[in-house]
């Protein structure tokens, strides 16, 4: 390795190394970088376009269409070409976008009566005790007039709040009223 392969370019943070056999140009003196940057290296997958964009050095401009999937990086006037030349590919590109954002609202849209259907099943137990007894009914108790006899009923008459009463040595008995 001779001395030029040795030298690094820092670009958003990161240190890029030039291909072997590429000529590394230094930075002209209003800050522009003349290295190529390929925004596909590994460096730069886990940010998303806007993360990126933000922090391209000045002088460097990246595709418009980076949110959907291109990479071209390079001088403004090599991302204007770029655009021009590669119609077809943007298109592609956007026609993948619009398909997957048309595949998730309907996947919503299909998930929405799910969710409706599992909200009426829900609320129709109250909605019948509604129209059946009236806007001032809570809840509903089941068959209420065999409970409240029951419950008036002195042998099914429990009092919970007294104590246990001893029986023999490990059995304990509830008193009754």
């Amino acid at each position: 390795m001779n001395a030029k392969d040795d030298r690094k370019l820092l670009v958003c943070g990161v240190d890029l190394v030039a291909p072997p056999g590429v000529e590394e140009k230094p930075p002209v003196k209003d800050g522009t970088i003349t290295a190529p940057i390929d925004a596909a290296r590994t460096e730069f997958q886990g940010m998303t376009g806007s993360e990126f964009l933000a922090n391209l050095p000045k002088g460097v401009s990246a595709c418009p269409f980076l949110e959907h999937g291109c990479h071209k990086v390079g001088n403004e006037m090599d991302v204007k070409l770029h655009v021009r030349d590669d119609r077809m590919l943007h298109l592609v590109l956007l026609c993948r976008a619009v398909s997957e954002v048309r595949r998730v609202r309907i996947q919503h849209f299909l998930e929405l009566p799910r969710t409706l259907l599992q909200l009426d099943n829900t609320l129709y137990p109250a909605l019948v005790a509604e129209r059946k007894y009236g806007d001032q009914c809570i809840f509903r108790i089941k068959n209420i007039n065999m409970t409240i006899l029951n419950a008036r009923n002195e042998a099914n008459q429990l009092l919970f709040s007294c104590p246990p009463i001893p029986v023999g040595l490990r059995d304990y008995r509830e008193r009754r009223l």
